[in-house]
């Protein structure tokens, strides 16, 4: 099927006008007084593809990278991330980072410490399957999400990690779409590829 979305963004110098910024500082987004707002200076492009950051004294927090329309619930979705410095990356579907269900990858101790289907609403983070076998930093991978119904499987590099059933209810008012996170040491996304995902 075409992609919803194809983007390399080593070949951009700004998010394409499908996909919009969004940003909630550390210390309210786990609250219901959390406010999300447009954060276009958190999400940049470098000749290697497009990563994250802050200005310094700037508070941190979730920055998203997500798309504007709705596009449904079930999807598959797959980033390329390039080697380098220890990183970050979550991928959410069936909403944005805030409202979704996300799949977390990290290369850094803590959470997650490797890769976990999770949530987060105000006043709670739910952790629905995880995986803490180490992603290795220092090598390229390829990151994929598939969502069929309440089926949520994970991939990293054409191995799945998480295979698992979520039904946990998330807003009914929100936009069913996607996006790119990061919550801490910034990655760095070569590219992505977003499909509908077949019965």
């Amino acid at each position: 099927a075409p992609p919803v979305s194809s983007f390399h963004f080593t070949k951009m110098k700004e998010l394409p006008s499908q996909m919009e910024t969004g940003f909630c500082p550390s210390d309210t987004h786990l609250t219901p007084q959390r406010t999300v707002v447009s954060a276009p200076d958190r999400v940049l492009f470098t000749e290697a593809g497009l990563t994250f950051g802050k200005a310094p004294g700037a508070p941190h927090g979730l920055i998203e990278a997500r798309w504007k329309e709705a596009v449904g619930d079930d999807l598959i979705i797959e980033a390329e991330v390039a080697a380098g410095e220890k990183w970050g990356l979550g991928i959410a579907i069936s909403g944005n980072s805030f409202e979704g269900y996300r799949a977390f990858y990290a290369a850094i101790a803590g959470y997650p410490n490797g890769l976990a289907i999770d949530t987060i609403q105000p006043n709670e983070h739910l952790v629905f399957a995880r995986d803490t076998r180490a992603i290795a930093f220092d090598k390229d991978h390829t990151l994929r999400v598939e969502r069929r119904g309440a089926r949520i499987r994970a991939w990293v590099d054409n191995q799945v990690w998480i295979d698992t059933e979520v039904t946990h209810p998330l807003p009914e008012n929100r936009k069913r779409t996607f996006a790119l996170c990061n919550f801490g040491a910034y990655p760095v996304v070569r590219s992505l590829r977003v499909w509908k995902a077949a019965p």
